[in-house]
C-alpha cells in the first residue's frame, strides 16, 4: 500500500470550505434549530395557496415588496412618526442602533434565502415592528387617548384584514424584536404580551388572553413571534402543561357523527370555561366543546395555527389540528351542521355547503402524530361515547328513530309492512297445508 506523504497535502481554500458550509446551512431549513420564522412547505401550500398569502400587509421578509401589499408601506411610515412622537426623548438613532444591534439575531430567525441587502432587511425590520407596535399602542390606549385619525382601528374591515394577516406563519418578525421596540417607547410599563393578546381577543369567542405576570415567567416569556403568542392565547392554557394520556387515538377517528349522537342521548353544550377552552368534555351524556365561528377568514386562520403546530409542536400536541378532526368526525352532513348551529357550537357566515365541508377539508392532506396529539386527552370522551353507542339496543333504537320513526309517513309505512308481512306469511301456510291435503286425497 503506497502512503501519501504529509508534505503532499495541500492546505485546503478556506473560501471553499466556507462555501460548503454556507451550503450545508441553507440546506437545513431550520438553520441548525436557529430558525423561528418558516416559509410554507410547497406540499402544504399546494392544498391551498391563498391561505398562506398576506392580503393587506406585509411583516418581514418573504412577502416584502409585493405589488399588492406597496400601498400599506405609507401607513407604516405614517405609524412610524406617530412611535417618535410617543416618546420623544427616545431619538432616531436609538431605535437605529436597536435595530443594528438585533440584525444578525433576526436574519438567523428566518430560514431559507433572505434576498434582501443588510441595509434594507435592517430598514424592514424597523418599519414593519414599529408598524405593529404603533397598531398595538393605539388599539390599547385608544378608549383613553384623544381620538386621532387612525387608517386601520378606524375601518373595520381593514381592521380585520391586518389582524388575520399579522398572524400568517410567513408574515411574522421576532418576538425579540417587538419587544425590543415597544421597551424603546413605554419603558416597562405595559408588556408586548399583554398588548399583543388584548389586541387579538376580539378574533375569537372565549380567547383568554395571558394573566399580565406572564410577562416575567421564563417559561411564557419565549414567544417565538405574534402567531406563537396567539397560538398559546387560543388553546387556554399552555401545551408543556398538558398531560398525554396512553390512548389509541386512532379511534377519535371513528366517533359517531353529532346527529347519530343525539340519537342516543348525547347532548351539545358550548363550553364557557375560558381558563381551558380546548378541554373538551363528556359527562352525564353531554359533550361540553369549544364553539367555531366560520367566515371568510377562517379557512386561513385554521391552516397557519395547523402549519405552525406541525413545525413547532411536531413532538409534542397538536391540538388545534386534534380539534378541527374531532369536528371534521362530528358534522358528516348538512344534518350535523344543523344540530350544533342549533346548539351554539357552530356560527358560520359561509355558504351552507361549504361550512358543512369547512373541517373536512381542512383535514385533507394533514399528517399528525395521533399517540402525541391532544386527542388522547378526549380519552373519557371517547371512551364513554363508544360504550353508549356500541350497546346494541340503543343503537338498535338509534337507527330505528333515525331512519323511520322521525317521519310520520315512514312510521306507519313501516308499521303496516309488518303486518302485511305477517298476514302474507299465514297465507303462504294455510296456503302450503291445503295444498299437501289435497295432494294425499
Amino acid at each position: 500500500m503506497v502512503s501519501t506523504p504529509e508534505h503532499s497535502i495541500k492546505v485546503l481554500d478556506q473560501e471553499w470550505v466556507k462555501s460548503w458550509k454556507k451550503k450545508l446551512r441553507g440546506s437545513n431549513p431550520n438553520n441548525g434549530g436557529t430558525s423561528i420564522i418558516f416559509r410554507v412547505s410547497d406540499h402544504i401550500r399546494a392544498t391551498d395557496p391563498n391561505a398562506y398569502e398576506p392580503k393587506v400587509v406585509s411583516i418581514g421578509p418573504y412577502h416584502h415588496n409585493k405589488p399588492h401589499l406597496k400601498p400599506m408601506d405609507q401607513v407604516k411610515l405614517l405609524y412610524f412618526e406617530r412611535i417618535l412622537q410617543r416618546n420623544k426623548e427616545i431619538t432616531l438613532d436609538k431605535y437605529l442602533q436597536l435595530i443594528d444591534g438585533l440584525k444578525t439575531q433576526s436574519q438567523l430567525s428566518y430560514s431559507g434565502d433572505i434576498k434582501l441587502g443588510e441595509r434594507e432587511f435592517s430598514d424592514m425590520l424597523l418599519l414593519d415592528g414599529c408598524f405593529i407596535v404603533e397598531l398595538l399602542l393605539s388599539h390599547y390606549f385608544r378608549s383613553h387617548e384623544q381620538q386621532r385619525e387612525n387608517l386601520i382601528l378606524n375601518n373595520m374591515t381593514t381592521l380585520s384584514l391586518v389582524e388575520f394577516d399579522m398572524l400568517l406563519l410567513e408574515n411574522q418578525l421576532p418576538f425579540v424584536v417587538l419587544k425590543g421596540l415597544l421597551d424603546l417607547v413605554v419603558g416597562d410599563k405595559i408588556s408586548l404580551i399583554e398588548i399583543a393578546s388584548k389586541f387579538f381577543k376580539g378574533l375569537i369567542k372565549g380567547l383568554e388572553p395571558l394573566p399580565k405576570s406572564d410577562g416575567s415567567s421564563s417559561k411564557t416569556n419565549k414567544f417565538y413571534h405574534l402567531l406563537h403568542l396567539f397560538h398559546a392565547c387560543f388553546i387556554g392554557k399552555p401545551i408543556e402543561e398538558v398531560i398525554v394520556a396512553d390512548f389509541p387515538t386512532e379511534s377519535m377517528l371513528m366517533t359517531p357523527c353529532a346527529s347519530d349522537l343525539m340519537n342516543v342521548d348525547v347532548k351539545f353544550k358550548q363550553k364557557t370555561d375560558r381558563s381551558f377552552s380546548w378541554n373538551i368534555s363528556y359527562e352525564h351524556g353531554i359533550i361540553e366543546i369549544f364553539p367555531a365561528r366560520l367566515n371568510s377568514n377562517s379557512n386561513s386562520f385554521y391552516r397557519n395555527l395547523i402549519t405552525f403546530e406541525q413545525y413547532f409542536f411536531r413532538n409534542i400536541r397538536s391540538r388545534v389540528m386534534a380539534y378541527v378532526m374531532l369536528m371534521s368526525c362530528l358534522i358528516d352532513s348538512g344534518k350535523d351542521l344543523d344540530l350544533l348551529r342549533r346548539e351554539r357550537i357552530v356560527a358560520y357566515t359561509l355558504d351552507y355547503n361549504e361550512a358543512t365541508l369547512f373541517f373536512r377539508k381542512l383535514c385533507k392532506d394533514s399528517i399528525m402524530d395521533y399517540d402525541k396529539s391532544y386527542l388522547s386527552q378526549l380519552q373519557d370522551l371517547s371512551m364513554n361515547v363508544w360504550e353508549l353507542y356500541d350497546t346494541k339496543w340503543i343503537r338498535y333504537k338509534a337507527k330505528l328513530k333515525h331512519g323511520y320513526f322521525r317521519n310520520p309517513i315512514n312510521s306507519i309505512y313501516l308499521i303496516t309492512s309488518a303486518v302485511l308481512f305477517i298476514v302474507l306469511t299465514i297465507l303462504q301456510t294455510v296456503y302450503t297445508v291445503l295444498s299437501y291435503y289435497r295432494s294425499s286425497k
